[in-house]
């Protein structure tokens, strides 16, 4: 294991609550080694268990959703525990069993739990709101990490939770079942300290980070299992506090005074010194500028604001600019440059530059935000990169972190409207704003004859011969002046040798220094947790073939890593999977994570809606549409692929699909009607 700050004595736990046999497990991280404590018909373990807990203390107790769940659970058993010295196992059981119930369905209405973290018997870290796994557009099962993490086993509690008694053997496999969960919680909790082989992780430690922030800011100790955003956002809140000589509550009590700002235009957002020189952009703004900004309408509805110059077609949506891509290869031939170019800290600069402020908070926030932007680069990220400065270290999470006090805690929480400091006018303005700003730039580059070939949020891409180099630095230098970039917010810059592209958000570019730049699904090899690591063997096989020129089928058959060729689907409320064999006989998967991989052998794997499901969609579909077979996999008791059925044909079909797609971009194929089932 690599080396990582020793935090003393920390151990996992969780527990599970069936009505019919409690269980308490930890394990501790530094030996392997699993406490476990039963409540039921069988064994009351009850005043054993109470005993560890008050006088075998870790210095962190870490779990998944502990704060809000296992902690409250054990803490109600501690507070309550001597009113039972005369109840059964299964009794008891029972009662914690309601008592669990009960957490979850205030939880699901939104009703804090009954003990803060602070009233907890021992300090936790919960990895579930570490990882912000709570916001809805990051919400994640321990199952899911599971399957990110490529555990041997995925699995749901092996029996009815409602039922009223188990068996020894069912406690047995409930025992088993927790042991996984805890070997999860350690998994993850590696990899939130930076111990991984995952891109997105390794070498980031996001505990030690939090500590620095908690000493540095004056951050309570509940901070070490905040999200990034929320800590940037507190950072605000106790910034504004100082600033103001307000209390947070007075600061929330501000919202409720906020001017409404409904009705404003895209041209309300766009600076003054914005400015368009030929007749199509101008006409371009002058129309857009009348458009009225629709908050109530989702990004992904609203239809966009088109602009085609010189072959390239740009998208101006409210939330920022992209262009059109088609699926394409751009390699860099002699004597010409394809540069990307990048606005350095874009929001935060637009915020500090046009002096915008959510109106209920007035100009002291402004003043606040521009005081944290100068303090974490001019005086925090200077000493992050002193490596002569013996806590060096500790500089690196307090600048990372910080970041967060920008933009996820600042400018994200402008169109949060829960937050404190909401006010989409302020947010418009810099996505709106920024792009038309992007939009000068393109437009003085194509009138010097230097051609922009790709267009996104905060950047674009140019394609021109070096003839043109110094055209192309002196408008890029122009334009920083035009705009107020001239010192913070400068245009950053790469070469590329290479850029292969599905879309403008899907691509795999080499820059000139040998490194490689990778976004979107098809080509990332490395993901976060909460998102979708399925089929990585085709990302595999694509970075070989365009960079390396590798046959796809000797990077898929020569592959020796069964999890790149695992693919992972959620059942929900809706769906849930089943798989048929060939015989006509049904598996039934209910699991909250199916794995599988495509075999040669093996069973057409369906999704069914759930009866009384309303969800649009045919009620049974196949998985993988056409003749393909597969093997569910959530229990890995084989890992050798060459004693595994898998079927190379399928993954080095899909792999040549994109690779036609780009190379042949024009070429239309035929699907048949995904809705049809085809049964072996």
């Amino acid at each position: 294991m690599e080396k990582v700050h020793d935090l003393g004595d920390v151990r996992g736990y969780d527990i599970e609550t069936p009505r019919g046999g409690f269980l308490f497990i930890d394990k501790d991280f530094k030996t392997g080694v699993y406490h476990i404590f039963r409540i039921d018909r069988f064994v009351n373990q009850l005043e054993e268990l109470v005993h560890y807990l008050l006088t075998d203390k870790p210095k962190y107790y870490v779990g998944f959703r502990n704060i809000g769940f296992d902690g409250q659970v054990v803490q109600w058993i501690l507070d309550n525990h001597h009113r039972w010295f005369d109840i059964g196992g299964d009794r008891i059981a029972k009662m914690l069993y309601q008592y669990a119930k009960d957490i979850i369905d205030d939880a699901n209405h939104g009703i804090f739990p009954p003990y803060r973290e602070e009233d907890l018997w021992c300090p936790q870290i919960d990895l579930f709101t570490l990882h912000h796994f709570d916001n809805e557009a990051r919400r994640t099962s321990l199952k899911w990490v599971e399957f990110g993490l490529d555990m041997d086993n995925i699995e749901d509690l092996p029996m009815d939770i409602h039922a009223e008694y188990l068996s020894e053997e069912q406690i047995q496999e409930e025992i088993r079942y927790c042991c996984n969960d805890n070997d999860a919680n350690e998994g993850l909790y590696w990899t939130s300290r930076g111990v991984s082989e995952n891109e997105e992780y390794k070498g980031k430690d996001m505990i030690l980070d939090r500590l620095a922030i908690i000493e540095e800011k004056g951050l309570p100790k509940k901070a070490l299992s905040w999200s990034n955003v929320k800590i940037g956002e507190q950072l605000n809140m106790m910034g504004y506090c100082k600033r103001t000589g307000l209390t947070p509550k007075k600061v929330k009590e501000l919202k409720e005074r906020r001017e409404s700002t409904a009705g404003f235009t895209f041209g309300d957002c766009i600076p003054a010194y914005v400015k368009f020189r030929t007749p199509k952009f101008q006409e371009f703004m002058e129309r857009v500028s009348k458009v009225r900004v629709n908050l109530n309408e989702s990004e992904k509805k609203e239809a966009g604001h088109i602009l085609e110059h010189n072959g390239t077609t740009y998208v101006i949506k409210r939330g920022g600019i992209h262009s059109n891509e088609k699926k394409r290869r751009i390699i860099v031939g002699p004597g010409w440059r394809l540069r990307d170019a990048d606005i350095g800290s874009q929001y935060p600069n637009a915020i500090n530059k046009r002096n915008i402020y959510p109106n209920h908070l007035g100009p002291e926030w402004n003043i606040e935000y521009r005081t944290n932007t100068h303090e974490r680069t001019h005086v925090y990220k200077p000493k992050s990169k002193d490596k002569t400065l013996l806590d060096w270290r500790r500089y690196v999470g307090v600048t990372e972190l910080m970041k967060y006090a920008l933009n996820g805690g600042g400018y994200g929480m402008l169109n949060l409207r829960s937050s404190w400091q909401y006010d989409p006018f302020c947010m418009h303005q810099c996505t709106i704003g920024n792009q038309f700003e992007i939009l000068m730039l393109i437009e003085q580059l194509e009138m010097e004859g230097v051609h922009v070939v790709s267009a996104n949020t905060d950047g674009i891409v140019s394609h021109y011969p070096l003839e043109k180099e110094d055209t192309y630095m002196r408008v890029c230098e122009d334009w920083e002046r035009q705009v107020g970039n001239d010192k913070d917010g400068k245009l950053e810059f790469a070469d590329y040798t290479k850029l292969i592209q599905t879309s403008v958000n899907m691509y795999i570019a080499v820059k000139s220094d040998g490194s490689v730049k990778k976004k979107g699904t098809s080509f990332l090899t490395s993901h976060e947790l909460n998102k979708n690591k399925s089929r990585r063997i085709i990302a595999l096989a694509l970075e070989d073939y365009f960079l390396k020129e590798i046959p796809v089928e000797e990077t898929i058959r020569n592959h020796k890593k069964i999890w790149d060729f695992c693919i992972g689907k959620k059942s929900n409320s809706d769906y849930h999977y089943n798989a048929i064999s060939k015989d006509g006989s049904e598996k039934q998967y209910h699991t909250k994570v199916v794995r599988y991989f495509v075999s040669n052998k093996g069973d057409k794997l369906l999704k069914i809606k759930n009866v009384g499901s309303e969800a649009p969609g045919p009620e049974v579909s196949n998985v993988e549409k056409g003749n393909w077979l597969c093997t569910v996999y959530n229990r890995a008791k084989e890992k050798d692929v060459s004693k595994l059925d898998i079927n190379y044909d399928y993954y080095i079909e899909k792999t040549l699909e994109i690779i036609r797609g780009i190379e042949n971009p024009g070429k239309k194929k035929v699907y048949r009607n995904p809705d049809q089932i085809s049964l072996f």
